[in-house]
């Protein structure tokens, strides 16, 4: 019988490794999963602020050609002035 005993005995400890082996496993994955979600949410925040910068580019952009429009209006009506 306590060959019995000892070999229950090796079996608990090998399942009780294989379940903390399984525990850490999933720790590490579960940190993994939290890095990438880290990472997600900056690359999220990045890709806003660069809209954001891009829409400001883009109206200063707009203003500049219009007022050299408006420049260029005003140099045609001057010119027009002067020949008239």
């Amino acid at each position: 019988m306590p060959e019995d005993e000892l070999e229950t005995s090796e079996l608990k400890e090998k399942l009780e490794q294989s379940i903390e082996g399984a525990v850490e496993a999933a720790e590490h994955r579960g940190r993994w999963i939290v890095y990438l979600s880290f990472t997600t949410a900056v690359i999220a925040v990045l890709a806003a602020i660069s809209a954001l910068e891009s829409g400001t580019y883009s109206n200063e952009a707009l203003l500049e050609k219009n007022e050299a429009l408006l420049a260029q209006t005003k140099a045609s009506d001057q010119w027009a002035y002067y020949q008239a």
